[in-house]
C-alpha cells in the first residue's frame, strides 16, 4: 500500500466518527458569453448590452443546497428573483437567445447505497421524473491538497470527452459539431466521510467542496454538520416518468425545435447573423 492511500484510508476511518450528516451551499458560476456579427454589434448601445449582461450574470450565477446522510441527499437550487429581460428576447431591435439548462424547481435525489437517482425537472415548460442509476466516474486520485473553508481536501481528477455543436443562422446557415477532451476537477475531504457531493459528482472517499468542469465552477461556501437526524430527505415525485436516456432524446428533440424555430424567426425578418453554442 503506498504512502499517501494508506493516509487517506487512516483519515477517513478516524473521520467516522464526526457527523456524517447536514446540509451545505454551493455557488455555482458558468462563463457564458453571447456574440452578434460586426453589423449588429455596432447598432447596440450602451443599455443594450447592460441588459445583456444582466441577463448572462442571472443565468451563470446560482445558489443550491446539498441535504445529505451516510447513503442519501437531496440538492435544490435556491430561489431567485428574475431579471427583467426574458429568455428570448429583442433587445432594441437586436435578437438575443439566451438558453437555461435547468429551472429554479429541479430536484436531484441520490441514494449512494443504492447507486440510483431521481431528478425532477424542467423541460421547456413541462416536469419530468428521471429515475435511473448513478454516474459511475473512475477517479484518480492525486496527493495534492488545498484547504476549503475549515477543510483540507484532496484533489480528484477525470478526463472525459464533451461534444461542442455550434449553430450558425442568418444570412449563412452553418452547423458545426467538434469533440473536445477536458478534464474534471473535484476536491474532496475525507473530514467529513460521506462519498457525496453536488450535482451528479459523487464516488470519492469525502465530500465534494469543490468542482471544476468546463465552464463551470462549484464551490462550497456553507457547512451545518449534525451529529442528530435533523435533515429531513424526501423523494421526488412529480413530472413524467423517464429514464435518463429517454430524457437526452426529449431533450434533443426540444432544442433541434427551438433552433428550427429561430431560423425560420430569422428569416421572416431578415435578421443578421447569430450563433448558439450547446455543449454535452
Amino acid at each position: 500500500m503506498n504512502y499517501f492511500l494508506g493516509l487517506l484510508i487512516s483519515t477517513f476511518t478516524c473521520a467516522s466518527a464526526i457527523a456524517q450528516q447536514g446540509e451545505a451551499t454551493y455557488l455555482e458560476h458558468v462563463k457564458a458569453s453571447i456574440s452578434f456579427d460586426s453589423t449588429t454589434n455596432a447598432k447596440m448601445t450602451n443599455k443594450m448590452r447592460q441588459a445583456i449582461d444582466a441577463q448572462l450574470k442571472s443565468l451563470s450565477q446560482k445558489e443550491y443546497t446539498l441535504t445529505f446522510t451516510p447513503t442519501e441527499s437531496i440538492y435544490k437550487q435556491e430561489e431567485q428573483l428574475d431579471t427583467p429581460t426574458p429568455a428570448s428576447s429583442n433587445v432594441g431591435g437586436v435578437g438575443a437567445v439566451f438558453i437555461s439548462s435547468s429551472g429554479g424547481g429541479d430536484l436531484l435525489y441520490k441514494n449512494v447505497k443504492e447507486n440510483k437517482f431521481v431528478n425532477q425537472t424542467e423541460l421547456m415548460g413541462k416536469l419530468f421524473l428521471i429515475k435511473d442509476t448513478l454516474t459511475t466516474r473512475k477517479w484518480k486520485l492525486g496527493s495534492e491538497t488545498k484547504t476549503i473553508g475549515n477543510y483540507t481536501c484532496y484533489k480528484a481528477t477525470i478526463d472525459f470527452t464533451v461534444t461542442h455543436t455550434q449553430f450558425t443562422f442568418g444570412n449563412e446557415e452553418e452547423e458545426k459539431t467538434v469533440e473536445k477532451t477536458k478534464t474534471l476537477t473535484a476536491w474532496y475531504t475525507p473530514e467529513i466521510p460521506v462519498s457525496n457531493g453536488p450535482e451528479d459528482y459523487q464516488g470519492l472517499p469525502g465530500l465534494i467542496l469543490e468542482v471544476h468542469e468546463g465552464n463551470k465552477t462549484l464551490v462550497c461556501n456553507k457547512i451545518t454538520l449534525s451529529k442528530e437526524n435533523d435533515f429531513e430527505i424526501k423523494i421526488p415525485s412529480k413530472g413524467k416518468k423517464v429514464t435518463q436516456t429517454e430524457y437526452d432524446e426529449i431533450s434533443e428533440k426540444k432544442m433541434k425545435q427551438f433552433i428550427e424555430q429561430q431560423k425560420n424567426n430569422h428569416r421572416n425578418r431578415n435578421g443578421k447573423g447569430i450563433s448558439i453554442s450547446i455543449s454535452k
